[in-house]
């Protein structure tokens, strides 16, 4: 999502004004090491930036590749719920998309670099900022991103203001939010996700340690 960043890192390549097929492989080759080879990445990051580095080209569609029309589609639907059904039935909503898209992609990335983290038997633990804090969906999309490339145990919860997300690598995330809807929801309670992706909205005074040992005892 940041565009000088971008721009940055691609000056530095020395890439022809028309990308040829070598450019397009050096491109994908700088991503995949600068991923894969940072300090902080799992074994994990090598097998997910693939989707970046290999996405089906669309040239005629709306957006160049299929992998970045899922991207931007995911982002919407989470940033402007409105826009992104519009953009699924095939409406003129590209500019709106690709700004939730950016909204998205700013937040929670600074949230995976800056976050505070926690690490305890079987669970990576992630304390979202105010950037993320009081958004299920930038929650979600943390606990995802932390789980494909940060995170050294196999299940990922992300926590705000009342507010959960999980991320499993096989299993244990609806079991762990269902868990925490139920224990600590009170009236407001209620969760929505499958076994490697799930939310729950709880009560935001519950204690954090709390919410924790429930979603460990839950997930294992």
């Amino acid at each position: 999502g940041d565009r000088e960043a971008a721009t940055a890192a691609l000056a530095e390549l020395d890439l022809p004004a028309e990308l040829d097929a070598d450019a397009h492989r050096t491109v994908a080759s700088v991503l995949a090491l600068d991923v894969a080879g940072d300090d902080a990445a799992t074994t994990r990051a090598a097998e997910a930036v693939e989707r970046a580095v290999r996405p089906y080209a669309t040239p005629n569609a709306t957006f160049a590749t299929l992998g970045g029309f899922a991207d931007v589609l995911d982002a919407a639907a989470r940033e402007r719920p409105g826009t992104g059904v519009a953009l699924a039935l095939g409406y003129d909503a590209r500019v709106p998309a690709l700004e939730a898209w950016r909204d998205h992609a700013v937040a929670v990335h600074a949230d995976v670099r800056e976050a505070h983290t926690g690490r305890y038997e079987g669970v990576f633990v992630v304390r979202a900022t105010d950037r993320t804090a009081d958004s299920v969906g930038r929650l979600a999309t943390v606990a995802r991103l932390v789980r494909d490339f940060r995170s050294p145990e196999p299940f990922v919860l992300a926590v705000g203001d009342g507010l959960a997300a999980a991320a499993a690598v096989e299993r244990g995330a609806a079991d762990a939010m269902s868990a925490v809807a139920e224990e600590f929801g009170d009236d407001t309670g209620a969760w929505d996700g499958d076994a490697t992706r799930a939310v729950a909205r709880f009560d935001a005074d519950s204690e954090e340690a709390e919410v924790i040992a429930a979603v460990r005892e839950a997930s294992t």
